[in-house]
């Protein structure tokens, strides 16, 4: 064999292994990468689940309150629409002696406090869960509210003297139907504003 072709078997035979070894390495590092992809394919995955999922509570969370709380405001107003309602009623019926007036009373004072004492809890509530364009309906509704409340206020005279003092036997029709002028539109609006807000609220 000549010089010539021995340089180039042992070339041939030194390359063969190099060949091999380079495959390997890029095997290898292929199966690596393939195991890190993965892996941090299931890192992302993990963590936006994570973030899914606590969106998923949030939202739920939400729901739920904003249908307690919602339930608890068509609830109050309710019961204060409704009281203020039978006072305006009794006052254009001439209903006015105690023993009719002094139960009804009762009840609206009981609802105008549960009202007003959760003016800005019920502000703060529709301000976070529907926003705060929502916000001018109620101040709007708590408008009706002041101004029906005001207005009864005006009969404190005559309310005293029927259900406390007992100087008169009912509240004097004149004085009534001064209270009714404001009382009547006043009522209305409250009513209006009240399914308005809750409609918009749904």
């Amino acid at each position: 064999m000549s010089d010539q072709q021995d340089h180039a078997a042992a070339t041939s035979s030194a390359t063969k292994p190099d060949t091999a070894s380079r495959t390997f390495l890029l095997d290898s590092l292929k199966g690596q990468a393939a195991t890190w992809f993965v892996g941090l394919v299931i890192s992302i995955l993990a963590i936006f689940s994570a973030k899914i999922t606590e969106y998923v509570k949030v939202a739920a969370n939400s729901a739920d309150f904003r249908s307690q709380y919602y339930n608890e405001l068509a609830v109050s107003l309710s019961a204060f629409d409704f009281d203020a309602e039978l006072v305006v009623e009794y006052l254009d019926k001439g209903w006015t002696e105690a023993e009719a007036m002094t139960p009804l009373l009762d009840e609206y004072n009981a609802s105008i406090t549960d009202l007003r004492k959760k003016e800005y809890v019920y502000l703060s509530w529709i301000g976070r869960y529907w926003g705060k364009p929502k916000m001018s309906e109620l101040s709007a509704t708590y408008g009706a509210i002041r101004t029906i409340d005001a207005d009864f206020h005006s009969l404190n005279d005559e309310f005293g003297a029927v259900n406390i003092r007992k100087t008169q036997a009912k509240v004097d029709p004149d004085k009534a139907r001064q209270a009714l002028v404001v009382l009547v539109p006043a009522l209305k609006r409250l009513q209006e504003n009240s399914r308005a807000l809750l409609t918009d609220l749904q």
